[in-house]
């Protein structure tokens, strides 16, 4: 027991270090239950993202799971250092964490416990009665971050010039924000030269808040975000996946696996029109896997597609003759059929509109369509459809309308004969 009367502190006592022993345990235990809520929020906020928008994960999500993982990662570093006595760098890495998460819950009072105490040594050695311990200065710190800049730590350089602005943001701030810069800017650049591009795409925005990138990191980053936009769609909508992988071929066919990757989406988005039978999308999809690199077992599918697409005949699809509108004459319209295309102020879509220059009344045949195109004889209209998502046929007097090729035909016209499609 202490006598409150002998002037002596618990410090002075045989029990400070089974006091500092508590206290580092209370703060193990702490920082961990901070980091084991942070990630629940983390993996609550993407769940929540995820279902709002589907597989359409843009580059802003895509930064902001960066974000998220590195404030966990460095959370769990964090307790690791504690664990192993290093408080001074897990309280570098809290204060990282506090300037992206000011307000987490407890986290402040966690941090400033760790930075006013000293590490705990094996045989720790009695303090001076009521001297308290000393913090860090603004211009240490500096220092310290001065020294791992320069020995290229990026990320301990980062860590330290964070604690330099948590101590004092007025503390030669302009020296400090460029060294910042310049050290997420190299530890961004790195991390995308490795592969880990969730970090590095947080790095090299962290960097853009303070200057603008060069062009080199902004050319890197944008196509970091277009192949993790790519793998985002991947095995959900080929389609999109193909769009995103494409760009990156321009150029730059060694860019990590994209090469390998769009020969794979092109052959599976293949196989899935086979399945129901859409003999045309399914062809289109094998040639261009056979145009990026030459495969047997893929021509043989493509040859095999493009036969049955050529005997298939049109899938009926319903018709969509909903009105009549009237009108006056047509100026220039003195005989035959005039085809075309009108928005539709009520549903944002173009609408087919037919009209008869022997009956001025304007039939409307078919809606979200456009580039129609007569056959010679006037018996029959093709049009692009993107509600079925290809080229369609129909009688000139309306009727079923049949669907005849697949979703990247565009401007079509019937042959002189009216036999073939161009």
């Amino acid at each position: 027991m202490t006598c409150p009367s002998c002037g002596e502190s618990p410090e002075d006592t045989p029990t400070a270090p089974w006091r500092r022993e508590v206290r580092l345990g209370l703060l193990e235990a702490s920082l961990l239950a901070l980091t084991a809520l942070l990630i629940v929020l983390l993996v609550y906020a993407l769940v929540a993202g995820l279902a709002i928008r589907g597989a359409q994960q843009s580059a802003e999500s895509t930064r902001a799971a960066g974000i998220s993982a590195e404030i966990s990662v460095q959370l769990q570093r964090a307790a690791t250092d504690i664990s192993a006595g290093n408080r001074r760098l897990a309280a570098q890495r809290l204060a990282y964490v506090l300037t992206q998460t000011p307000g987490f819950p407890g986290l402040a009072a966690t941090y400033r416990a760790i930075a006013v105490s000293p590490t705990p040594s094996a045989t720790p050695s009695p303090s001076p009665t009521g001297t308290p311990t000393p913090t860090m200065s603004p211009q240490d710190a500096l220092d310290e971050a001065q020294a791992a800049y320069q020995q290229e730590d990026w990320e301990l350089a980062i860590s330290k010039l964070r604690y330099v602005q948590v101590l004092d943001r007025y503390h030669r701030p302009e020296e400090v924000r460029q060294m910042l810069y310049d050290a997420y800017l190299n530890c961004g650049m790195d991390l995308l030269y490795s592969d880990q591009l969730g970090e590095a795409l947080f790095y090299l925005d962290e960097a853009e808040k303070l200057r603008p990138l060069p062009t080199n990191a902004v050319e890197e980053r944008d196509k970091a975000v277009r192949y993790l936009r790519a793998l985002s769609y991947w095995g959900v909508d080929w389609g999109q996946a193909i769009q995103e992988l494409e760009p990156l071929t321009y150029g730059t066919i060694g860019y990590r696996d994209v090469f390998a990757r769009l020969i794979e989406a092109h052959v599976t988005y293949g196989d899935i029109w086979a399945e129901v039978e859409e003999w045309c999308p399914a062809a289109e999809q094998y040639a261009e896997a056979v145009r990026l690199m030459y495969d047997a077992e893929v021509e043989e599918r493509r040859s095999e597609a493009a036969l049955q697409c050529t005997s298939a005949t049109p899938t009926p699809v319903p018709s969509i003759i909903t009105d009549t509108v009237p009108g006056g004459l047509i100026a220039g319209l003195a005989t035959g059929k005039l085809a075309y295309t009108v928005f539709n102020p009520i549903n944002g879509l173009y609408d087919l509109m037919v009209v008869n220059a022997a009956a001025p009344v304007a039939v409307r045949y078919y809606s979200h369509v456009g580039q129609p195109s007569w056959r010679w004889d006037g018996g029959a209209l093709i049009f692009k459809s993107w509600g079925e998502d290809g080229l369609l046929t129909m009688p000139a007097d309306g009727g079923s309308a049949g669907y005849v090729l697949g979703f990247s035909a565009a401007y079509p016209s019937f042959s002189p004969d009216g036999a073939r499609i161009a």
